[in-house]
């Protein structure tokens, strides 16, 4: 039997040499750890670059759709300088993605989606900006408004976040088997000692705080890029309270950051737009539809300033809303390049007025004569009964000099017509009930004038009273006078001119019911002249499209705007005896019921 001394020291031996292994054991394993670890920073790095270069490219987007709309509205060549620095950055920014997604396949895999929905959103600014140049700033204008560049957005911001996504859950994966690579570490070096245990944990701990640190660093760059964005990039949580914002909005209102959050964004904007922006957040809060409203606010130095605001919810799996990320942007340009183009708009129209009143001055002196020269034979024919008969002809001088006064009176109306339809009204245009059958009867005369004498029938078919439309009574009168002297013009000018042919021109007006079911009050003039030509005939109403020698072209056109600005439509087709027939469209007046006001 072995002596109890040597029995000691083998199992001394025997421990001693397990607790070496065991200290080899988890040194290898803290080994391993810390080498992970590392590895980590470096992903963590990775990750951070990724998004930044993410963030990057969406405000580089951002800030190509601003420039191309002020080019849109105003026309001036400035605005296309940060549009073309815009796209320039474009370029630089998916390759600075691409350089950040290198190692990571799954990233990658995400690029090409991406990257068509960037080109395919510049491309769309593209194609607007150069409709413009070519002067077709309508179909321009069609294309912003068909909403594709907000689709094309949508698109991008959620491959971006979700590009983001898979990036952070890499991370989250990887921080997770560092952390534990470092426990199995610790348990070792715990067994072997506490010395070891001590170290290791240390170890441990000291790496994950360098991580976080990293991911604070990236977030702390991701707030620092977008406080230098002179937009105002915000979110706000599932109820619609805001939890965070740009410092922009601090600069631009002058709140403090306690006084901005939650609801407190409802102190800067305009009391006449905070109710529309109030129930339209409500609404988007509660229905995750996105948020975008044109507002103003007052800013720090007590002025005030127009802003578009716009917000896009991001939902979990369940389609349950988890946080709103919104942007504010300064559309105070734009509004004033709208302002100056309903100036212009207006000066053009009063311009086609007073075109349109000089291409008839001639048969409008005709109809003036015509009464001022029956008052003249009426006056005459009194003097000569008074010379005559003296006091026995009284009565049949009464009748004389009433109808000089009736005669003179019509005189007196058309004038009075001529100086309403002429008047260049600077303020803004009203737009109040009007009975439309009542309207056309005063504008017929006036772009009738001289029909008689060219051969021409003009007939009204128009009810006693019509549903009244609201509109600007002038411009409208405009439009009917234009169409009239058009239909006239058109059997009587060059190949259309036919002695012995019928030439007439008919106006009617009756309600019609669009598509979705709304009333519609349409006016219509019909010729009986040689149709539409076929140089004008795809699309009559375009500017400078004209077959009249003397004419610009013009006159339809501002039709077409008038008749839009007003919310209708106009249009022409060829009949099918000859001829054509203009007419257009106004919404009428709806009277709302006073009880559907009541809630």
């Amino acid at each position: 039997m072995p002596p109890a001394g040597a029995s000691i020291r083998r199992y001394a031996a025997a421990l001693s040499a397990v607790a070496v292994a065991l200290l080899l054991c988890a040194g290898g394993a803290a080994w391993v750890s810390v080498g992970n670890l590392g590895a980590e920073r470096r992903a963590v790095e990775d990750v951070n670059t990724t998004i930044s270069a993410a963030t990057v490219l969406l405000l580089a987007v951002l800030d190509a759709e601003p420039g191309q709309r002020g080019f849109l509205l105003s026309g001036e060549d400035r605005y296309l300088e940060p549009y073309r620095s815009a796209q320039d950055r474009v370029a630089d920014d998916l390759a600075a993605l691409r350089e950040a997604v290198t190692d990571s396949p799954s990233l990658q895999a995400r690029l090409p989606a991406i990257e068509r929905i960037v080109e395919d959103r510049l491309g769309a600014l593209s194609r607007t900006v150069e409709l413009a140049r070519a002067g077709d700033r309508q179909a321009a204008l069609d294309i912003v408004r068909s909403g594709e560049g907000k689709r094309s957005m949508d698109a991008l911001r959620g491959a971006l976040a979700e590009l983001e996504a898979v990036a952070r859950r890499g991370l989250a994966g990887r921080l997770a088997g560092a952390q534990r690579s470092a426990t199995l570490g610790v348990l070792g070096l715990g067994l072997a000692g506490l010395l070891a245990l001590l170290a290791g944990g240390l170890a441990a701990v000291l790496l994950l705080r360098r991580a976080d640190a990293r991911i604070e660093e990236s977030e702390q760059h991701h707030r620092h890029s977008l406080d230098l964005n002179p937009q105002v990039a915000w979110t706000a949580d599932a109820e619609g309270r805001i939890t965070d914002f740009s410092r922009r909005w601090l600069e631009l209102t002058g709140l403090t950051r306690e006084q901005a959050l939650g609801h407190g964004w409802q102190q800067v904007p305009h009391p006449d737009d905070l109710a529309a922006m109030a129930k339209a957040w409500s609404h988007a809060a509660a229905t995750g539809q996105p948020y975008d409203i044109e507002h103003r606010i007052r800013l720090a130095d007590g002025g005030w300033r127009w802003m578009r605001s716009r917000a896009w919810p991001r939902v979990d799996g369940r389609g349950r809303i988890i946080r709103w990320y919104g942007v504010t942007e300064d559309i105070e340009e734009r509004r004033a390049a709208e302002a100056r183009q309903r100036g212009l708009e207006a000066e053009l129209w009063h311009a086609g007025r007073v075109s349109t009143l000089g291409e008839a001055a001639a048969a409008l002196a005709h109809e003036l004569n015509q009464p001022l020269a029956a008052v003249a034979h009426y006056v005459e024919g009194c003097e000569m009964l008074l010379s005559a008969r003296g006091a026995a002809a009284i009565q049949e001088v009464l009748g004389g000099l009433e109808g000089a006064s009736a005669q003179a009176e019509r005189a007196a109306e058309i004038v009075r017509r001529l100086r309403r339809f002429v008047r260049k009204d600077t303020a803004t245009a009203h737009h109040l009930p009007t009975d439309p059958a009542e309207l056309v009867r005063d504008a017929v005369p006036l772009g009738a004038g001289g029909a008689r004498d060219a051969g021409v029938t003009v007939h009204c078919d128009l009810p006693e009273r019509l549903p009244e439309v609201a509109v600007d009574r002038v411009e409208i009168q405009q439009v009917v006078v234009n169409l009239v002297r058009n239909a006239i013009e058109a059997m009587t000018e060059g190949d259309a001119f036919d002695a012995a042919a019928t030439r007439e021109v008919r106006i009617s007006a009756r309600v019609v019911t669009a598509q979705a079911g709304k009333r519609q009050v349409e006016v219509a003039v019909a010729d009986s002249g040689l149709g539409l030509p076929t140089e004008i005939a795809g699309d009559p109403f375009r500017p400078f499209a004209t077959t009249r020698s003397g004419g610009l072209g013009l006159g339809l056109s501002i039709c077409r705007s008038i008749v839009e600005a007003h919310g209708g439509a106009i249009a022409a087709a060829a009949n099918p005896g000859g001829g054509a027939t203009f007419f257009f469209r106004l919404p009428v007046l709806e009277t709302v019921p006073v009880a559907s006001l009541v809630k």
